[in-house]
This record gives structure tokens, sequence and C-alpha cells, in this order.
């Protein structure tokens, strides 16, 4: 077998999920070419994704060496970097990602990613925005604008931008619940309410989203509904400390002291 149909084999696998084989035969591409950029670039991805960052980091950058002009591999570069915690580095490979192919949506994506954990909510928008100017129905960009958009205080464009992403892809459990926390800060707790209902409805074993209706309905009053919301949040996930809590405080409204106590010393047992 040639080494282009070696490496299409691979590649082929590397989708599939059938990383092991992927991985041996990138092997034996590089064993014919050491300097096969593809081969050392994809040996990278499959190296991130079971967790050696820095066995990818090195890999992805001799890959770089030889070809300079790989696109991809500064976009997956800036992915590792970013796992890795070094945002400052993520941002100049996804930057110079775009510098090679300026309409590369996913590097938009990725650099406003970045940017929104630095913290520069500002430059993590406008990179939103171009990822969704070129890729109009690219729902996580979507998503990813309403969080930053909410974190500026700027609720009305936030929830926009949540409703184009359901409006993109309906069973989008995560959007859901990013809608419900907007209107739970507007304090629009009955719309609140709904989206997080829709949000389980996709995903049943959604702990956040039954914590936060658990919130919704404890602001409205509806302290049996908000501890049962809460109880199914600490049953999916034993150790919600939010959860244990919150059901804490919804005790102590209800005047139930013992059951109170019994919550919050749960919530310190955890931490």
């Amino acid at each position: 077998m040639d080494i282009e149909k070696r490496l299409n084999q691979a590649v082929a696998l590397h989708q599939a999920g059938k990383l092991p084989k992927a991985e041996q035969l990138y092997q034996q591409v590089l064993a014919n070419n050491p300097r096969n950029s593809d081969a050392l670039h994809l040996l990278g991805v499959i190296a991130h994704q079971v967790g050696k960052h820095e066995i990818s980091v090195n890999l992805i950058t001799n890959a770089i060496e030889i070809d300079s002009q790989q696109v991809e591999a500064y976009n997956n570069l800036g992915i590792v970097f970013k796992e890795q915690g070094k945002l400052e580095e993520s941002v100049q490979a996804h930057h110079k990602a775009i510098e090679i192919q300026p309409d590369h949506a996913e590097a938009h994506y990725n650099l406003g990613d970045t940017y929104q954990k630095q913290g520069k909510l500002e430059e993590s928008i406008q990179a939103y925005y171009k990822a969704i100017e070129i890729q109009p129905n690219y729902t996580e960009a979507y998503n990813n604008l309403g969080i930053a958009l909410k974190e500026q205080g700027e609720l009305e464009l936030a929830i926009q931008a949540y409703h184009k992403a359901i409006e993109i892809q309906p069973n989008y459990a995560e959007v859901h619940y990013n809608l419900g926390n907007a209107y739970q800060e507007q304090k629009k707790l009955e719309l609140a309410t709904q989206v997080y209902h829709k949000a389980i409805e996709i995903q049943p074993n959604y702990a956040e989203a039954h914590n936060n209706l658990g919130n919704a309905y404890q602001e409205q009053g509806e302290l049996e509904l908000a501890i049962q919301a809460y109880h199914k949040a600490i049953e999916i996930q034993p150790t919600h400390i939010e959860a244990h809590n919150n059901i804490g405080n919804t005790y102590q409204e209800q005047g139930k002291l013992e059951e109170s106590v019994q919550a919050y010393h749960k919530a310190i047992e955890i931490q």
C-alpha cells in the first residue's frame, strides 16, 4: 500500500474513533516518510484526544515546521494550548490559522472561546460574530456568543443568540439551559421554568438544569417543586454541592430546620 492510501485509511479510522488502529497506520506512514506533516499533525491530534497534551504540542509543532501553511495544525495547536491553560499561546496559534485562511470559521470560534476564558469579552464576541458571518448556521458559536453577551450584561442580545441557536438546532439542551439562566436573571421565572423543563426533556440527566429549575421554583415560592428538582439534581450527581446547599436553604424557608442542617452538613462533607 502506498503512503497516500495508508494515510487516507488512517484518517478514515481516526474519524471512526478507532484511535489505536489509526495511530498504528500514521506511525507506518512516518516510518516510510518521517517528514510527512499530515501524519505528524494527526498523530498530535490523537495524543490530544487521549490526554497527552505535551506530546501533542511537540508533534503538531513538528508538522508546522515542515509545512508552515497547515491551517488545521495551527487551529488544533491552539486547542491543545487552551487545554493546557496556555491561553496567550492559544490565541497566537488561532490568529496564525486565520492569517493563512481568513474564512476559517472554526478558528474564529476557537479564538473567541480562548478570549472568553481570558475574560476578554469584547474580543470574544467579535470573534464569534466573525465565525457566524462565515458560517451562518454555526450553533455552537451562537451559544457561546450568548454566554459572552450575558457575561457583559447584554441579556436581550444573549437571548436573541440563544433563540437563533435553538432555531438551527432545536434539541441542543445546553442552549435551552443557558436561555433559562438568562430569563432567570431577568426575573422572567415562568419562562425560565419552561426552558429548563425543555433542557431536561432533551437531556434527562442534566443535573445543572434540575438545580437551576429548583432555583426558579424557589424564587416563585413553589418550595415543594424546588425541593423535588434539587433532589433530582442530587440523585444524578450526589456531590452537587450547590444543590445540597440550595435544598438546605429551601428547607430552612419551610421551617424544617433539622432537614436543613442535614443538607448543609452534606454540602460541607463534600467540600
